[in-house]
């Protein structure tokens, strides 16, 4: 693999006034709802979040297909349709900028109305590594043709751990294998950002590739490594 030119940052987090705090709300889509690109309703909520927060926004509805799309300060989305083959929607974030955030509850098709629960659950993160890396043409290749930067991180072990990939300019992919060889492979519903995990506590030296949905794809990345409480 050609160098990566990157930045690696490691903080331990502590509380902060900006962090999210835990909420549920019931909420209803309907006729009377703002519409979304596409044509279905959406109500939306803000929360506030601290840099490197790691917070958890969960859709639910025995009614409808659910659709839910997290939004940060500066406008980059993290969108979930069905979370683990299920109907619930759920988006992990590990917050690159602190700031007012916003989720919008929706539905996958148009004209879709019901009753559902929204919350916003944060987590305490006891140690994240940040990376601020590239793809491009020097870097090493897959065999169906994807570059790709391969990262090693060492984890204590002392609680679970969340990879966040935001990807700039590519469609980005994941593979992260944990100290004992188990492999999760992660691909977003958008092209921005994308997670894995939480995986369960392993101690010792995990791997995480970077690379892309498709072949030939360049440019810049957010790798953050997550160790939670």
């Amino acid at each position: 693999m050609a160098p990566i030119r990157a930045l690696v940052l490691v903080c331990a987090l502590a509380a902060a006034a900006a962090n999210a705090q835990p909420a549920r709300y019931d909420g209803s889509l309907s006729p009377n709802d703002p519409v979304r690109s596409g044509g279905a309703w959406y109500d939306a909520y803000t929360f506030e979040v601290a840099q490197d927060q790691v917070v958890t926004v969960r859709m639910e509805s025995t009614t409808f297909d659910t659709y839910l799309i997290v939004r940060s300060p500066s406008g980059t989305e993290s969108i979930s349709d069905d979370f683990e083959g299920t109907m619930i929607s759920q988006v992990e974030i590990v917050a690159p900028e602190q700031g007012r955030w916003v989720a919008w509850a929706s539905s996958y098709s148009a004209g879709t109305d019901g009753d559902y629960t929204l919350s916003v659950r944060p987590h305490e993160a006891a140690r994240v590594q940040a990376v601020e890396g590239r793809l491009d043409r020097q870097d090493a290749r897959s065999l169906k043709g994807e570059y790709f930067d391969t990262l090693y991180f060492e984890s204590r072990g002392e609680g679970g751990v969340l990879v966040h990939l935001t990807s700039l300019g590519f469609d980005g992919y994941l593979v992260v294998t944990a100290p004992d060889g188990t492999v999760v492979r992660e691909h977003g519903a958008n092209a921005e950002t994308m997670y894995a995990g939480p995986l369960p506590a392993a101690r010792g030296r995990w791997r995480v590739d970077v690379t892309s949905e498709a072949e030939g794809m360049v440019g810049a990345y957010d790798l953050r490594f997550v160790e939670m409480r």
